[in-house]
């Protein structure tokens, strides 16, 4: 698994003075857990903004994609799903991770436009990306006639929306841009009241604690990265 910004030391959560400390714990989770979604807001970004210069140049991506084995749309619209999915992954609800579905209220606030286009954009994950509940891509099933012999064409054309079209990308980046913003004032609020809440014993294991002692703590997340996360606190608990 690669690492990415790895700086400081990580916090020994698995020492009794941090892990019977339930308060702190909790605080410490929603805290990772906020900083973890602006990783995936900030990947999401760097797909939208490649995803508006493939649609800028396609006709040049029509001339040099060969390379690739594949079509010009189903590379727009891999870009398209990722980012779509990545955002959206964010209000979803789960156990493993906060949600930002009761925030979004708080996150648009000032902002009709932009919470009008999350909603387009929810709608198109559910109904289009992870689901297929609209029309785009039906398939109509075309026949042949030779002489008297009826074929029907299960091999034959088929349309494909190209999804991307229904994206209005500038406005999506913005809308990201301010889920983004929201979620960079959580993870600092937490952080300040963990510091402010952290007993003198914590403190103290932070000062004198070794990159060495501390490395455990943080590898060990890494490792079966494909092993169930446990239930992240409840809907409404946080500062």
């Amino acid at each position: 698994m690669k690492t990415i910004n790895l700086a400081g030391m990580p916090i020994p959560k698995k020492d009794p003075v941090f892990s019977h400390d339930r308060k702190i714990m909790k605080m410490i989770k929603q805290c990772e857990d906020y900083i973890e979604i602006s990783h995936d807001l900030d990947v999401c970004m760097e797909m939208i903004q490649i995803q508006t210069r493939l649609t800028e140049n396609e006709w040049e991506l029509l001339l040099n994609i060969n390379y690739l084995m594949c079509r010009p749309y189903s590379v727009l619209e891999a870009f398209s799903s990722a980012a779509v999915m990545l955002y959206c992954k964010s209000f979803g609800m789960s156990k493993g991770r906060v949600s930002l579905e009761s925030k979004i209220d708080d996150i648009f606030s000032e902002d009709e436009d932009l919470k009008s286009i999350h909603h387009k954009i929810d709608r198109l994950r559910d109904k289009f990306f992870a689901h297929h509940e609209l029309r785009a891509n039906n398939h109509h099933l075309f026949f042949s006639v030779k002489g008297d012999e009826v074929r029907l064409n299960v091999d034959g054309q088929h349309a494909r929306v190209v999804i991307s079209d229904a994206i209005e990308w500038g406005a999506f980046y913005q809308c990201v841009s301010k889920v983004k913003e929201y979620v960079l004032k959580q993870s600092k609020k937490f952080a300040d009241k963990i510091l402010n809440d952290m007993s003198k014993e914590q403190r103290e294991l932070l000062v004198s604690i070794s990159l060495g002692e501390a490395m455990p703590h943080y590898s060990e997340t890494l490792k079966s990265p494909l092993i169930e996360r446990k239930s992240s606190p409840k809907k409404g608990e946080g500062i």
